[in-house]
Protein backbone atom coordinates (compact mmCIF):
# COMPACT_ATOMS: atom_id res chain seq x y z
CA UNK A 1 0.00 0.00 0.00
CA UNK A 2 1.32 3.44 -0.96
CA UNK A 3 1.90 5.64 2.04
CA UNK A 4 0.92 9.27 1.74
CA UNK A 5 1.93 11.74 4.40
CA UNK A 6 0.42 15.04 5.39
CA UNK A 7 2.22 18.19 4.17
CA UNK A 8 4.76 19.71 4.19
CA UNK A 9 6.58 17.74 1.48
CA UNK A 10 9.68 15.74 2.42
CA UNK A 11 11.56 16.82 -0.73
CA UNK A 12 11.78 20.23 -2.35
CA UNK A 13 8.85 20.48 -4.79
CA UNK A 14 9.38 20.89 -8.51
CA UNK A 15 5.77 21.62 -9.51
CA UNK A 16 4.41 20.72 -12.92
CA UNK A 17 2.05 23.41 -14.22
CA UNK A 18 -0.66 22.92 -16.82
CA UNK A 19 -1.83 25.96 -18.81
CA UNK A 20 -5.48 25.55 -19.78
CA UNK A 21 -6.24 27.82 -22.75
CA UNK A 22 -9.00 30.41 -22.84
CA UNK A 23 -12.03 29.00 -24.66
CA UNK A 24 -11.78 25.53 -23.07
CA UNK A 25 -15.19 23.93 -22.52
CA UNK A 26 -15.74 22.23 -19.17
CA UNK A 27 -18.52 19.95 -17.94
CA UNK A 28 -20.31 20.48 -14.64
CA UNK A 29 -23.28 18.70 -13.03
CA UNK A 30 -25.14 20.59 -10.31
CA UNK A 31 -28.43 20.68 -8.43
CA UNK A 32 -29.88 24.19 -7.98
CA UNK A 33 -31.66 23.35 -4.71
CA UNK A 34 -32.74 26.14 -2.37
CA UNK A 35 -29.36 27.88 -2.03
CA UNK A 36 -29.36 29.61 -5.40
CA UNK A 37 -26.64 27.32 -6.76
CA UNK A 38 -26.05 27.79 -10.48
CA UNK A 39 -23.65 26.65 -13.18
CA UNK A 40 -20.91 29.02 -11.97
CA UNK A 41 -21.29 28.75 -8.20
CA UNK A 42 -18.04 28.24 -6.29
CA UNK A 43 -18.89 26.51 -3.00
CA UNK A 44 -17.91 28.38 0.17
CA UNK A 45 -19.03 25.67 2.63
CA UNK A 46 -16.38 23.12 3.47
CA UNK A 47 -14.20 21.20 3.63
CA UNK A 48 -16.41 18.38 2.36
CA UNK A 49 -14.83 16.55 -0.57
CA UNK A 50 -11.52 15.67 -2.24
CA UNK A 51 -9.60 18.91 -2.74
CA UNK A 52 -11.56 21.42 -0.64
CA UNK A 53 -9.18 24.05 0.75
CA UNK A 54 -11.61 25.59 3.24
CA UNK A 55 -10.31 26.23 6.74
CA UNK A 56 -13.43 24.85 8.43
CA UNK A 57 -14.22 25.15 12.10
CA UNK A 58 -12.31 23.31 14.82
CA UNK A 59 -14.56 21.61 17.40
CA UNK A 60 -13.55 18.93 19.91
CA UNK A 61 -10.16 18.54 18.23
CA UNK A 62 -11.68 17.95 14.79
CA UNK A 63 -12.09 20.21 11.81
CA UNK A 64 -15.69 20.48 10.70
CA UNK A 65 -17.16 22.00 7.57
CA UNK A 66 -18.22 25.62 7.86
CA UNK A 67 -18.77 28.69 5.71
CA UNK A 68 -15.50 30.25 4.54
CA UNK A 69 -16.25 33.43 2.61
CA UNK A 70 -12.62 33.79 1.53
CA UNK A 71 -12.19 30.28 0.13
CA UNK A 72 -14.44 28.78 -2.52
CA UNK A 73 -14.09 25.69 -4.70
CA UNK A 74 -15.45 24.54 -8.06
CA UNK A 75 -15.26 21.01 -9.48
CA UNK A 76 -15.56 20.21 -13.19
CA UNK A 77 -14.42 17.71 -15.82
CA UNK A 78 -13.67 17.59 -19.53
CA UNK A 79 -16.44 15.13 -20.44
CA UNK A 80 -19.90 14.03 -19.41
CA UNK A 81 -18.60 10.63 -18.26
CA UNK A 82 -15.96 12.37 -16.13
CA UNK A 83 -18.71 14.35 -14.42
CA UNK A 84 -20.94 11.34 -13.92
CA UNK A 85 -18.31 9.21 -12.21
CA UNK A 86 -17.22 12.10 -10.00
CA UNK A 87 -20.81 12.82 -8.92
CA UNK A 88 -22.23 9.29 -8.76
CA UNK A 89 -19.29 6.89 -8.74
CA UNK A 90 -19.47 6.19 -5.02
CA UNK A 91 -23.14 5.09 -5.15
CA UNK A 92 -22.89 3.70 -8.71
CA UNK A 93 -26.43 5.02 -9.32
CA UNK A 94 -26.91 8.06 -11.54
CA UNK A 95 -29.54 10.45 -10.19
CA UNK A 96 -30.92 12.27 -13.22
CA UNK A 97 -33.92 14.19 -11.91
CA UNK A 98 -33.26 17.55 -10.27
CA UNK A 99 -29.75 17.65 -11.75
CA UNK A 100 -28.48 19.96 -14.48
CA UNK A 101 -25.58 19.79 -16.89
CA UNK A 102 -23.62 22.95 -17.68
CA UNK A 103 -20.82 23.54 -20.17
CA UNK A 104 -18.96 26.61 -18.87
CA UNK A 105 -16.13 28.04 -20.95
CA UNK A 106 -12.88 29.53 -19.67
CA UNK A 107 -12.44 33.22 -20.53
CA UNK A 108 -8.69 33.33 -19.88
CA UNK A 109 -5.80 30.95 -19.56
CA UNK A 110 -5.94 29.07 -16.26
CA UNK A 111 -2.75 27.94 -14.54
CA UNK A 112 -3.27 24.59 -12.84
CA UNK A 113 -1.08 22.48 -10.60
CA UNK A 114 -0.83 19.19 -12.48
CA UNK A 115 -1.27 16.21 -10.15
CA UNK A 116 -1.55 13.64 -12.94
CA UNK A 117 1.07 10.95 -13.36
CA UNK A 118 4.37 12.07 -11.87
CA UNK A 119 2.93 15.55 -11.28
CA UNK A 120 1.76 14.64 -7.79
CA UNK A 121 5.28 13.51 -6.82
CA UNK A 122 6.75 16.67 -8.30
CA UNK A 123 4.33 18.62 -6.08
CA UNK A 124 5.68 16.80 -3.03
CA UNK A 125 2.95 14.18 -2.58
CA UNK A 126 2.22 11.10 -4.73
CA UNK A 127 -0.43 9.87 -7.15
CA UNK A 128 -2.49 8.32 -4.35
CA UNK A 129 -3.52 11.86 -3.42
CA UNK A 130 -6.45 11.77 -5.86
CA UNK A 131 -7.63 8.37 -4.58
CA UNK A 132 -6.91 8.29 -0.86
CA UNK A 133 -10.01 7.41 1.15
CA UNK A 134 -9.05 9.78 3.96
CA UNK A 135 -10.14 13.12 2.49
CA UNK A 136 -8.46 14.95 5.38
CA UNK A 137 -5.14 14.17 3.70
CA UNK A 138 -6.08 15.42 0.22
CA UNK A 139 -7.75 18.50 1.73
CA UNK A 140 -4.60 19.28 3.72
CA UNK A 141 -2.53 19.13 0.55
CA UNK A 142 -5.00 21.34 -1.33
CA UNK A 143 -4.72 23.91 1.45
CA UNK A 144 -0.94 23.65 1.38
CA UNK A 145 -0.81 24.22 -2.40
CA UNK A 146 -3.12 27.21 -2.00
CA UNK A 147 -1.30 28.75 0.95
CA UNK A 148 2.21 28.54 -0.55
CA UNK A 149 2.11 30.56 -3.78
CA UNK A 150 5.84 31.15 -3.54
CA UNK A 151 6.42 27.43 -4.05
CA UNK A 152 3.53 26.53 -6.37
CA UNK A 153 2.84 29.99 -7.87
CA UNK A 154 -0.67 31.32 -7.23
CA UNK A 155 -2.32 28.54 -9.25
CA UNK A 156 -6.00 28.77 -10.20
CA UNK A 157 -6.55 25.18 -9.10
CA UNK A 158 -5.53 21.61 -9.74
CA UNK A 159 -5.94 19.04 -12.49
CA UNK A 160 -5.96 15.40 -11.40
CA UNK A 161 -7.13 11.94 -12.44
CA UNK A 162 -10.37 11.05 -10.69
CA UNK A 163 -10.53 8.04 -8.41
CA UNK A 164 -13.18 6.12 -10.37
CA UNK A 165 -12.20 5.86 -14.03
CA UNK A 166 -9.07 8.02 -14.05
CA UNK A 167 -10.40 10.67 -16.41
CA UNK A 168 -9.02 14.16 -15.88
CA UNK A 169 -10.90 16.38 -13.43
CA UNK A 170 -10.50 19.93 -12.17
CA UNK A 171 -10.75 21.61 -8.79
CA UNK A 172 -10.65 25.39 -9.17
CA UNK A 173 -9.95 27.85 -6.37
CA UNK A 174 -11.88 31.11 -6.12
CA UNK A 175 -8.97 32.73 -7.95
CA UNK A 176 -10.68 31.46 -11.12
CA UNK A 177 -14.15 32.60 -10.09
CA UNK A 178 -14.40 35.37 -12.68
CA UNK A 179 -12.73 33.33 -15.41
CA UNK A 180 -15.69 31.21 -16.49
CA UNK A 181 -18.78 32.09 -18.48
CA UNK A 182 -21.93 30.07 -18.97
CA UNK A 183 -25.08 31.38 -20.64
CA UNK A 184 -28.52 29.88 -20.15
CA UNK A 185 -28.09 28.20 -23.56
CA UNK A 186 -25.18 26.23 -22.07
CA UNK A 187 -27.29 24.68 -19.29
CA UNK A 188 -29.71 21.75 -19.69
CA UNK A 189 -31.70 19.41 -17.43
CA UNK A 190 -29.49 16.35 -17.10
CA UNK A 191 -32.41 14.22 -18.28
CA UNK A 192 -32.12 15.83 -21.72
CA UNK A 193 -28.83 13.94 -22.17
CA UNK A 194 -30.26 10.51 -21.46
CA UNK A 195 -28.85 8.75 -24.53
CA UNK A 196 -25.34 10.08 -23.79
CA UNK A 197 -25.79 9.17 -20.12
CA UNK A 198 -26.76 5.62 -21.07
CA UNK A 199 -23.57 5.25 -23.10
CA UNK A 200 -21.44 6.64 -20.27
CA UNK A 201 -23.23 4.44 -17.74
CA UNK A 202 -22.59 1.31 -19.80
CA UNK A 203 -18.92 2.25 -20.28
CA UNK A 204 -18.41 2.79 -16.54
CA UNK A 205 -20.76 0.13 -15.11
CA UNK A 206 -23.09 2.69 -13.52
CA UNK A 207 -26.82 2.14 -13.04
CA UNK A 208 -29.68 4.36 -14.16
CA UNK A 209 -33.04 4.59 -12.41
CA UNK A 210 -36.03 3.25 -14.42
Amino acid sequence: MVKILLPPPQNIPNPLLRHLPAGTTLYRIFAPGHLGINALTFRSFGPKVRFDHHRGLWQDGKRRAAEDAERRIYYAAFSLSGCLVECFGDTELIQVWGQYLAKPVTTRELVLLDLQGSGAMRAGANAALAKVADRVISQAWASYFYEHPGVYTPVDGMIYTNAHNEEAALALFERAENSLQCSSQQVWPLADWRSDIMQAAAANNLKLPP
